[in-house]
């Protein structure tokens, strides 16, 4: 004989229940508090604030904007100065997390070269490559391979990894004919 089990309804206002059962983290309305905590002394609060940062800064990008200079020395590794950050024990993680939050604000801010600059500090936290497209089935018709939707920040990375690359190489063609010129 078979019982029948029944299940209420969560009451009104409470939080619906997570069906893959891991910790729902709230969103983030405003990034102040996490920027406050990137000038504290303990490696493991910036550490924490770098990643949570990281993961509202293409919605926030306008506020992570004003500590720029903070991320760019968490990244770099410098601080101490007047009014810098200094993190003594902060990992080399941390480091690159920093420089991810900085490219992705001086994506938004269209300042591709450092977005790039700071992207390459980044390494492996800016994942860019063949599976760095989204294919979550939304190409709208767009007929790129696979329904893939290129990211416009890894677009503005390899569009301005390769001028940078056209650049180079039309200095050095200058200059060997400039050589080759004045050798004749």
């Amino acid at each position: 004989m078979a019982t029948a089990v029944m299940m209420s309804a969560p009451p009104a206002g409470a939080p619906k229940p997570n069906p893959n059962n891991t910790q729902q983290r709230p969103q983030v309305a405003t990034a102040s508090g996490l920027l406050a905590m990137l000038t504290e002394p303990s490696p493991l609060l910036v550490s924490a604030a770098l990643t949570r940062l990281l993961g509202c800064v293409d919605t926030l990008w306008h506020e992570v904007a004003e500590s720029l200079p903070d991320l760019e020395a968490i990244a770099e590794g410098a601080g101490g100065g007047e009014g810098e950050v200094a993190v003594p024990g902060l990992d080399e993680s941390a480091r690159q997390t920093a420089a991810a939050i900085a490219s992705r604000v001086y994506f938004h801010l269209e300042e591709p070269v450092q977005s790039l600059r700071l992207a390459l500090e980044a390494g492996d936290i800016v994942a860019v490559g063949s599976g760095s497209g989204r294919d979550d089935g939304r190409d709208g018709g767009s007929g790129r391979e696979g329904g893939r939707e290129e990211d416009p920040y890894v677009e503005c990375l390899v569009s301005a990894a390769i001028e940078a690359y056209v650049a180079r190489m039309r200095r050095l063609a200058d200059a060997a004919d400039a050589t080759a010129s004045g050798a004749a």
